[in-house]
């Protein structure tokens, strides 16, 4: 009878404990969802002038659960275009938001896809996708990554057990799609377009640190 009364209060134990930790990863999930924050993204980066826009038929819908859009401008260059959508269940977002198919889709051409690197977020080397396409006579140059916490990511399929994986111990499941362009004309100011997009993004990650959940 003992031992039977310790294996109860065992069960009892671990179902407590299950049921305080499910809370406390739904809590914790419902305060990361509430400091994803867009005014800590500011109109103005140096020499650059950000105004908002509409989400452009290019990329079908936005799915995401909260986004930010913004052209931003210099006196002396063309302009890049931030598109960051925050999405409560990232990994349904991640097939939704891939510009290497919204773009073709949209009757784009698609001239060359790479990874790179584009400097530093949250202390570590950022790898982004990359594409470079074309319609008429407007290319663009688009990178774009997915971001969980300080975890970076580009779609890979590990990267999405990886997420389900830790989501069965912190109830996280948020995430974030950041994706930047650079219009230019011609394929020899491809270089310019990379340069320049480099240039601001250096000037958006502390930024984009600041806004997005950890």
């Amino acid at each position: 009878m003992a031992h039977f009364q310790i294996r109860i209060a065992v069960l009892l134990g671990l179902m407590l404990g299950t049921l305080v930790a499910v809370e406390s990863a739904v809590q914790a999930k419902a305060q990361r969802v509430k400091e994803v924050s867009w005014d800590r993204v500011p109109y103005q980066l140096g020499a650059w002038k950000g105004k908002d826009t509409q989400f452009n038929p290019v990329y079908g819908f936005d799915p995401a659960d909260s986004s930010l859009l913004r052209v931003y401008r210099t006196e002396s260059s063309d302009p890049v275009i931030v598109y960051v959508g925050f999405h409560r269940d990232l990994l349904t977002g991640l097939e939704m938001h891939s510009p290497d198919l919204c773009y073709p889709a949209q009757g784009w051409a698609l001239i060359s896809q790479k990874t790179s690197e584009l400097g530093r977020f949250r202390s570590a080397a950022l790898r982004v996708n990359e594409i470079v396409v074309r319609k008429g006579g407007e290319f663009r140059l688009v990178v774009w990554w997915y971001q969980s916490g300080s975890q970076d990511f580009q779609g890979r399929i590990r990267q999405v057990y990886r997420m389900m994986f830790l989501a069965m111990f912190d109830g996280r499941t948020d995430g974030d799609i950041v994706r930047l362009e650079a219009p230019f004309r011609n394929r020899d100011e491809e270089q310019k377009a990379r340069e320049r997009l480099t240039k601001f993004a250096a000037l958006l990650f502390p930024a984009l640190d600041r806004a997005l959940p950890m």
